[in-house]
């Protein structure tokens, strides 16, 4: 599936293929602290099929508690983060509230779901508010 996105502001955009329409989202304690919210939402591309097509991205390269170096990729103006690339592997995870394509791609995965906020697993139940701009659906 091919995609392309940009930070919120339009600084920084990229193209890219997915390796599949699948979301990951990751439960860890880093995860939740990098994205401000109770998990990060990824879809992979392979590295020759992903490409910054306007801008140049800022970066932060973590060392996580396995010893590897994982790079995450921002916007220095607006702070959207955009995507990561991680020590040793040919894959970049694009964090998918960037992606214009977001709504065709779907939950698959999740991990790390022991360091999970505990109301993050079933928001079902939840009070839906709508605002009068919002699209009915």
């Amino acid at each position: 599936m091919k995609i392309n996105g940009q930070c919120f502001c339009g600084a920084i955009a990229y193209q890219a293929t997915l390796v599949s329409p699948d979301i990951s989202l990751c439960h860890c304690s880093d995860c939740q602290a990098l994205s401000g919210s109770p998990y990060r939402a990824t879809v992979t591309a392979m590295e020759p099929d992903f490409a910054v097509t306007g801008g140049e991205p800022a970066f932060y390269v973590k060392t996580g508690s396995s010893g590897r170096k994982s790079t995450q990729y921002f916007c220095a103006t607006c702070g959207s983060n955009l995507f990561r690339r991680s020590e040793g592997e040919d894959r970049v995870g694009i964090r998918i509230g960037t992606i214009a394509q977001r709504g065709l791609l779907r939950p698959a995965r999740q991990s790390w779901v022991g360091s999970g906020l505990p109301w993050a697993q079933d928001l079902g139940g939840l009070e839906i508010t709508r605002s009068p701009h919002e699209r009915k659906g």
